[in-house]
């Protein structure tokens, strides 16, 4: 016997139910911190330090990685207009590779982008 179910998609709150729920979650600290304010809150000095680290490694990847996804690039062919390996290019978007500056003035030269970086952290 062949059935066809129909499911009918309903919301489960209102806009204004969601967001009174929401609300009342702030309220009551209910809603997960950011890791940010969790690592300052709980960590020691050298988990800060490593924390601030691995933001800035990730933050210079994800730069990187929205560059190539913007232009419409593989990693085959931005790692050929970098003049880099494929598995390099690779490591570079992988938010755990430690740049040096002149591969990140290198990457600046070929693709306009422009990488601020900030040592000290707030």
């Amino acid at each position: 016997m062949d059935r066809k179910v129909k499911y009918i998609q309903t919301p489960l709150f209102s806009n204004k139910e969601f967001e009174n729920s929401i609300r009342s979650a702030m309220k009551e600290d209910l809603i997960p911190k950011p890791a940010e304010d969790l690592i300052n809150e709980f960590a020691n000095e050298k988990t800060k330090k490593l924390f601030h680290l691995d933001s800035i490694l990730c933050s210079i990847s994800i730069k990187i990685l929205n560059y190539r996804i913007n232009e419409g690039l593989t990693q085959k062919e931005f790692s050929e207009k970098l003049g880099i390996k494929q598995t390099k290019l690779s490591k570079l978007e992988s938010g755990e590779y430690n740049y040096t500056i002149k591969i990140l003035w290198e990457i600046s030269q070929k693709t306009g982008l422009n990488f601020e970086i900030n040592t000290n952290p707030a």
